[in-house]
């Protein structure tokens, strides 16, 4: 699925790889690319469990997550401490939701996503705030935003939106389609938030730029935020090396 490394980079993994920031700046600079090789073919990776399983496992496996459409009611995910719009023809995605993220799919062209995380919940060395959060994530993306405006989020107590237009895909091998082409270009929407008690937020919406919905933006804005009646997934201890 083409747009699914994006968003990878750009929010679900954006959000924990501040997580995992230290105070070395070497150290840091060397993390994404130490960290690339995992990143860059997502779906080379579930090719090779899939060969790696015996007939029926990997659908044995799929049986036992949870289903995070169940969580959906009136085009709203509410759960894992946030709220994402979730429109027709969008569908959630059960590993993404496994791991704590929020996915929610239109084809192989669009996507939804969502991730909070419970500063409380991290280790001192790996404590981050909301500026930390923003730039660390910018600074994946090679390209300065068309759109940069602080928000109104709900249960936000303060919240920025970025927009990039026409993204190029990182030239990488298995960034073609299947006749060979390079991947298009992707427009990226993306809101940082926090609650003022502790709680961030990524939430964002890709899509190849010349399928993007310029009112999904709007909608993300409107319906989009923290919720007060469930807690973000407690992020997976680092191990050491």
């Amino acid at each position: 699925m083409r747009i699914r490394s994006t968003v990878t980079m750009l929010a679900a993994a954006g959000l924990l790889a501040a997580c995992g920031a230290d105070d070395d700046p070497q150290e840091q600079d060397a993390a994404p690319e130490d960290g690339a090789e995992d990143l860059e073919d997502p779906e080379g990776d579930i090719e090779d469990l899939e060969d790696g399983l015996e007939d029926g496992d990997l659908e044995d496996m799929m049986g036992d997550l949870e289903d995070p459409n169940e969580f959906v009611s009136d085009g709203v995910f509410r759960g894992q401490g946030v709220v994402l719009p979730v429109p027709e023809g969008f569908e959630l995605d059960e590993m993404a939701f496994a791991q704590g993220a929020i996915v929610a799919a239109a084809g192989t062209s669009q996507q939804l996503a969502a991730e909070a995380v419970d500063t409380a919940d991290l280790p001192d060395e790996q404590a981050f705030d909301y500026d930390e959060l923003i730039e660390q994530n910018l600074t994946q993306i090679p390209e300065e935003p068309a759109s940069d405006e602080e928000v109104d989020l709900d249960g936000a107590a303060q919240a920025r939106a970025l927009r990039f237009d026409d993204l190029s895909a990182p030239e990488q091998p298995g960034m073609e389609d299947e006749e060979g082409q390079e991947a298009p270009a992707t427009t990226a929407f993306i809101v940082f938030a926090e609650d003022g008690n502790g709680q961030l937020a990524v939430f964002n919406y890709l899509a190849e730029s010349d399928e993007f919905d310029d009112d999904l933006p709007d909608e993300l804005v409107a319906v989009a935020g923290f919720d007060d009646e469930s807690d973000p997934e407690a992020p997976a201890p680092v191990e050491g090396p």
